[in-house]
């Protein structure tokens, strides 16, 4: 019977081998990240190379600014103000706007300002640009005209907004004297209405007083109670018809004072600030243009020079 052997017997006659030992994994190559610093020398060397292309794209950025400053036409902010004025409410309580100025800009950009210059400047060659309207203060009612103008055209521009503003003023006179009006003829009522309560009193008081004195002249000695007892009646009726009609005249005479104080104190819309052209023009001055100007042709410069290196770099490596 065969003898049993081990797994790991060797054949006779050879030495045993000895175990290798596992093998590490191979590390990746080392990625030398110094490829991708910037270098300044060679920045600095790219624009010394490409100084021609800086200094043309300078030049062109700055001559273009300068000239664009320096033959520009300087525009003036020219403005007015309107205050839109108050009237009695329909009630006659309170005050309000003539107009909301809200309702006003509208009306003076769509409708006002162009119906204004057909009729002046329908046959006229020089005509000024049109100026447009804007809520300045809403709370305190306040519209401003304004356009941008040569100085030259200062003069066209203040009669334009001179006639605008004449044609806003006569619009809201109008409303509010109408509103007026119809004040004036409600405080008219009430005073007539006082007039009838007195007239209805002392017409009262004589019709009474009238019976009376009838009675009295009529009356026997057996109707001397009945008459004083009548006497006493048309007194208490005095009194009371008097406490009425006193109360209903000071009912009356307090509103009217009312109606009367918010008469006096609506106030007509008004120019507040005329059409002023302002003392500096709009936008940067000259020398300020031309110093951006030179600042973005230095950085275009910069940008072509890289942009120039990277495309000859590019080529030389296709």
């Amino acid at each position: 019977m065969a003898e049993h052997q081990g797994p790991t017997s060797q054949p006779q006659g050879q030495p045993p081998q000895a175990q290798q030992p596992a093998q590490p994994p191979m590390a990746p190559y080392p990625y030398d990240y110094r490829d991708d610093e910037i270098s300044l020398y060679e920045l600095w060397n790219t624009l010394v190379k490409r100084r021609l292309l800086i200094g043309a794209v300078f030049l062109l950025i700055t001559a273009v600014a300068a000239a664009y400053a320096l033959t520009r036409t300087p525009t003036y902010q020219f403005d007015a103000v309107i205050e839109v004025g108050q009237m009695p409410s329909l009630n006659g309580g309170s005050l309000q706007a003539i107009d909301a100025p809200g309702s006003l800009v509208s009306r003076l950009n769509e409708v006002i300002i162009p119906a204004v210059f057909e009729d002046v400047y329908a046959e006229s060659e020089d005509v000024p640009p049109a100026p447009e309207a804007e809520i300045l203060n809403n709370d305190a009612r306040l519209v401003r005209l304004f356009a941008e103008i040569p100085a030259e055209r200062s003069e066209r521009m203040e009669e334009a907004m001179a006639e605008v503003v004449r044609a806003v003023l006569a619009e809201h006179e109008r409303i509010r004297s109408t509103r007026l009006q119809r004040l004036d003829a409600r405080i008219g009522d009430l005073r007539a209405e006082i007039d009838r309560v007195i007239e209805a009193r002392s017409g009262l008081f004589s019709q009474i007083t009238n019976i009376n004195r009838t009675r009295a002249e009529d009356a026997t000695q057996d109707e001397d109670v009945s008459q004083q007892l009548a006497a006493t009646l048309g007194g208490i009726v005095n009194v009371l018809v008097t406490r009425e009609a006193d109360a209903d005249i000071t009912d009356l005479k307090s509103t009217i004072a009312q109606l009367e104080a918010v008469s006096a104190s609506a106030e007509a819309s008004a120019l507040v600030r005329p059409a002023t052209l302002a003392d500096s023009p709009e936008g940067q001055p000259p020398t300020t243009i031309i110093a951006l100007g030179a600042v973005l042709g230095l950085m275009l410069g910069v940008f072509a020079a890289f942009g120039r290196e990277f495309l000859a770099n590019a080529a030389e490596q296709a």
